[in-house]
């Protein structure tokens, strides 16, 4: 689907989104970004065409990356302030742990774009699974949040 840029467009999702599409038809990294701005349209493509001359890879830098650039760009303040809310206050209660582990992920995703420390993202999780697992994961000591889940 293309992206317009509005305020209703979760920035975040259509990076996932174009990312599943792109693993689904096989095409090769080094064309993500050429094909990425093929899909962006009115204030999306206005932006890429004031930038795209700055940009020369995907991702892994904020100033030349495609993804960074696009994110900061269109993920407002105050959805990053929503998600930053949420992933604070995130608690297992009822849910399965593989159902607060994928929601705590997706969130944890959006919000670290400035990189949140393994270490600290580890402590979240575990301040929001039940007390008794809480205990049993922190006992390993995992290294990084992945580690933590399984």
């Amino acid at each position: 689907d293309p992206f317009y840029g509005k305020d209703s467009e979760d920035a975040q999702e259509w990076i996932e989104m174009f990312l599943k599409v792109k693993e689904t038809n096989g095409w090769p990294d080094n064309r993500r970004v050429a094909i990425a701005t093929e899909m962006l349209k009115k204030e999306a493509a206005d932006w890429y065409n004031l930038v795209n001359t700055t940009i020369n890879r995907w991702d892994r830098d904020a100033n030349t990356g495609f993804r960074e650039r696009f994110l900061a760009c269109f993920s407002s303040q105050e959805k990053l302030h929503r998600w930053q809310y949420e992933l604070m206050n995130l608690k297992q209660i009822n849910k399965k742990v593989e159902t607060y582990a994928s929601r705590f992920k997706k969130l944890a995703n959006r919000v670290d774009a400035g990189g949140i420390p393994d270490a600290f993202k580890v402590r979240m999780f575990l301040s929001g699974l039940n007390k008794e697992l809480a205990t049993l994961v922190a006992i390993q000591n995992s290294a990084n949040l992945d580690a933590a889940i399984t």
